[in-house]
């Protein structure tokens, strides 16, 4: 059976309640569609008292599927440019966070790589 479901725009304090009212459902399988990363911290906070069997958080995939957002072409998603689509239909929200995350992981990856070019060069 498919319950019917609420939508994921709730202020935060209501958390304990959205989740009482699924555990009373008796969900088996829970799609949380809140956007990442709330879903997947809503799912994890409450996991144990949520009473779900699984829960997945699905994000933009119901935009998609809305016809409210367009996928990459699938060259594009093979070349790894499919952020680069979807920052261009959202740039309000997605440029700043695109922005200061890769341009973090690329630091990271930086310093992770100099670090051992530095110890291979010193013989350590």
């Amino acid at each position: 059976m498919i319950v019917d479901g609420s939508d994921g725009y709730f202020p935060l304090e209501q958390s304990a309640e959205r989740t009482e009212e699924i555990r009373s459902r008796s969900i088996d399988l829970l799609f949380v569609g809140m956007g990442t990363p709330r879903q997947e911290r809503f799912i994890e906070e409450n996991w144990d008292r949520l009473g779900v069997g699984i829960a997945i958080g699905v994000g933009g995939s119901l935009d998609v599927l809305a016809g409210a957002r367009q996928r990459a072409r699938p060259w594009v998603g093979r070349a790894g440019l499919e952020w680069l689509v979807r920052m261009v239909q959202e740039p309000r929200r997605l440029m700043p966070r695109y922005l200061v995350t890769n341009t973090m992981f690329c630091l990271l990856i930086g310093r992770v790589i100099l670090g051992h070019t530095k110890r291979r060069l010193l013989g350590g």
